[in-house]
């Protein structure tokens, strides 16, 4: 049968059984413009999108003969009808199509089932199969001609200066598309739907206190005009805003009244939204049989709402169980569903942080960061990125890289997120001081954790916190429905007994509920299982690179070296009495800052040309240096040396961790800022005035070499416009005293800043 016979016959069989659904009006212009370009013939352009070929001849008809605006489906009802059809849902947002169709009839309206529908579409009050799509509920529209042209006149208005009538055009369209130019737009010039809309594009962008004012403001004025179903949005974001701000005991009367207004609805979209809010609220106090019960009504709704978005939620939700092996087959399943590049992107992050990094599967997990492309950069996502980057980075004992992605988390997070970030930084700050052996530094990040923690009244993170400083015994047993808590019982357990079979316990939970990836980095602060093990001569099962820690392999030797003034230098929390000549001093800061790890080098070539750049012995006097450092600093003669393998020769770090006051200083600096960006100034001012005490006067002071006058400048230009900053902040707060002091600290470090000295007199 020749191929047009064939499908000419597929064609009219499967048009009898057909039944031409209602395309969009721009659709059927664009198909109709189509045909007339003659890019395709009429009958294969009519299937290939789902019409006879009749429907799109009578198209063409009405074209040709009266213009494309008679291609419309149906005239749009008079603005006051359609007013009344849109208020009887926004009044009742339980209301069906039939019912309102009756209602209307009865007040003499006629009207079709088929145009309430589309006036509540329009409205953004009924959720389309689009719409579910993109999530539980949208505050937008999809864009349509009629609505771009209406927004580029309230554009014109904005550009003009003239407010009020931009505002009036956005004002008097049923619902918008996504749009950034209603922040330009003042609040009094706006409706309350189109506040909310704009309140929404602001979140994150504003402190959520304000957050919260505002939307409980623009609730009560939605309440109080009749339009209930608009406040229930109002309703879900001011949850948002409270769980952020750790308000939790606010919410049971939010999910009240929410209840009450839902009564009678049916859209499982919204209720699957109701659930998830009340099961990640019972999940943050950790009651957990109650949320359990709360998550399983969430899982029955996915069956009918399969779409990428309520998988990925749902997902989301399972990772506040701490279920991250689950939650893992629902983000794969998003991620197969999924069309969109950027959604992709946003779910391959999450299959690798929360669950291929939670689970200790790094092959995998680097395929996935392979995929997140551009969004690593974003303002949301990007913390993340670096967060999981950590990790990697930590377990191959890189800690320099770590701690670096640990601070580059916090500076990228924004400041609802804050929190969450802080407390992964202390934590993971307080893993690196531990596998450096320094348990004193360790206890010291984790309980200013606790602090913040205890503050916010986040119970899991204040369980764990307690649980790897050794301040508990064990877990209760009405929280360890939580998997991580449930696995940290384990180890406190394998910890006190010292027991192989208790260990293994611990370690076969973590790998049966996908979780190794969090064992392994609590392990390393209960040390005594994992050394009773070395020392019995029993596997770990832990990774080659984490035994190398200097916890766990004493061969390995850590040195601590302060230069931030007068210079000491300590090898595995023990101070050396050593006498040093200020080029032995110069280049052991220089190699402990650009190789302090196992693994790193330095170009023996850029050594010369900065420490002896115009001697001819300069390999001579390279090695009788480094014969004096090994001796004076009892340093294992193959822990470093030259290695001449490669093009060019370099010196290089085989075995030996450096960690430096001024790396201190950085760390504490970007947790104290951190700290003032999240309101936290009694934390922040903390951390400033520890970080300022690690200069006790002027680095480098009597080394000449271009690379220490370098650093030198560096440093103390850092010092000076963070203390000044830090002064500035203190006046904000009214404390004049820490202002005073830091700027003399300051003026003695640096007796001829300008600024400082300027500031110091006006106090």
């Amino acid at each position: 049968m020749p191929i047009d016979t064939l499908f000419n016959f597929v064609y009219n069989v499967s048009m009898k059984f057909y039944k031409t659904h209602h395309l969009p009006y721009e659709q059927r212009l664009q198909l109709v413009e189509e045909y007339l370009q003659k890019k395709e013939s009429l009958r294969r352009l009519a299937i290939s999108h789902g019409i006879s070929h009749q429907t799109l001849y009578n198209w063409v008809k009405i074209y040709k003969k009266s213009g494309r605006e008679k291609l419309k489906l149906d005239k749009r009802p008079k603005k006051s009808i359609e007013n009344k059809i849109m208020f009887l849902k926004e009044q009742n947002p339980s209301l069906s199509i039939r019912k309102a169709k009756s209602l209307l009839n009865g007040g003499g309206v006629k009207i079709s089932e088929k145009v309430i529908w589309r006036v509540w579409r329009s409205y953004g009050l009924i959720n389309s199969k689009t719409q579910k799509k993109r999530g539980a509920f949208s505050l937008f529209v999809q864009s349509t001609t009629e609505l771009e042209n209406e927004i580029a006149k309230a554009k014109e208005f904005i550009e003009r200066g003239d407010y009020k009538n931009a505002g009036k055009v956005l004002n008097d369209l049923p619902a918008i598309p996504e749009s950034l130019l209603l922040k330009k737009i003042p609040e009094k010039f706006l409706s309350p739907r189109r506040r909310l809309e704009r309140l929404y594009l602001e979140l994150g962008e504003i402190p959520f206190p304000r957050f919260l004012r505002k939307v409980r403001t623009i609730r009560k004025t939605l309440e109080s005009k009749g339009y209930i179903y608009s406040s229930l949005i109002a309703d879900f974001l001011e949850l948002d805003a409270l769980g952020w701000l750790r308000k939790l005991q606010e919410t049971e009367e939010v999910f009240v009244r929410l209840e009450k207004k839902m009564a009678g609805v049916r859209d499982r979209a919204l209720w699957f939204l109701f659930y998830y809010d009340k099961a990640a609220v019972l999940c943050s106090i950790l009651k957990m049989g109650e949320a359990l019960k709360w998550v399983a009504r969430c899982r029955k709704l996915i069956y009918s709402l399969s779409y990428p978005y309520y998988l990925e939620y749902y997902g989301d939700l399972l990772t506040r169980l701490g279920a991250y092996k689950k939650a893992l087959s629902f983000y794969k399943r998003a991620y197969e569903k999924e069309s969109e590049p950027k959604m992709k992107s946003r779910l391959a992050l999450k299959m690798a942080s929360l669950g291929y990094g939670m689970a200790g599967e790094y092959q995998e997990c680097k395929k996935m960061l392979a995929r997140v492309g551009e969004l690593k950069k974003s303002v949301i996502f990007g913390p993340n990125y670096s967060l999981i980057n950590a990790y990697l980075a930590f377990e191959q004992g890189d800690f320099d890289e770590a701690s670096e992605l640990f601070l580059e988390s916090l500076r990228k997070s924004k400041e609802g997120e804050l929190y969450n970030y802080l407390y992964a930084t202390y934590v993971g700050l307080a893993g690196i001081a531990m596998a450096l052996g320094n348990r004193k530094e360790a206890k010291s990040h984790l309980r200013k954790a606790l602090k913040l923690m205890e503050k916010y009244h986040i119970h899991t993170h204040i369980w764990i916190l307690k649980g790897l400083l050794g301040e508990i015994e064990s877990i209760p047993a009405e929280f360890l429905k939580n998997v991580p808590l449930c696995l940290l019982n384990y180890m406190i357990r394998a910890t006190r007994t010292e027991k192989i079979t208790d260990y293994r316990r611990a370690y076969n939970f973590a790998q049966k509920k996908g979780i190794l990836g969090i064992f392994r980095r609590w392990i390393i602060f209960f040390p005594a299982i994992i050394l009773h093990l070395l020392e019995k001569g029993k596997k770990t099962f832990l990774a080659k690179s984490i035994l190398k820690f200097p916890l766990f392999n004493s061969a390995m030797p850590v040195y601590y070296i302060k230069f931030l003034g007068s210079i000491s230098v300590s090898k595995n929390q023990q101070f050396l009495r050593v006498n040093l000549s200020s080029k032995e001093y110069s280049f052991l800061i220089h190699f402990a800052l650009r190789s302090g790890e196992p693994g790193k080098f330095i170009i023996l070539r850029e050594i010369y040309e900065n420490f002896w750049p115009r001697s001819e012995k300069q390999v001579q006097r390279l090695l009788n240096l480094l014969v004096r450092l090994k001796k004076k600093l009892i340093i294992p003669g193959h822990l470093f040396g030259i290695s001449s393998r490669d093009i060019e020769s370099r010196l290089v770090n085989y075995g030996i961790y450096f960690a430096t006051d001024y790396q201190e200083f950085n760390e504490t600096l970007a947790r104290a800022k951190a700290l003032e960006r999240a309101g936290e100034w009694g934390f922040a001012r903390k951390e400033y005035l520890r970080a300022f005490r690690l200069f006790r006067g002027e680095p480098f002071k009597k080394n000449f070499d271009n690379w220490s006058v370098d650093m030198r400048f560096k440093i103390l230009s850092q010092f000076e416009t963070e203390a000044i900053n830090f002064a500035k902040s203190c006046l904000e707060h009214g404390n004049k005293n820490d202002a005073r002091k830091i700027l003399q600290k300051v003026l003695k470090i640096i007796p001829d800043s300008e600024e400082s000295q300027k500031l110091f007199e006006t106090l």
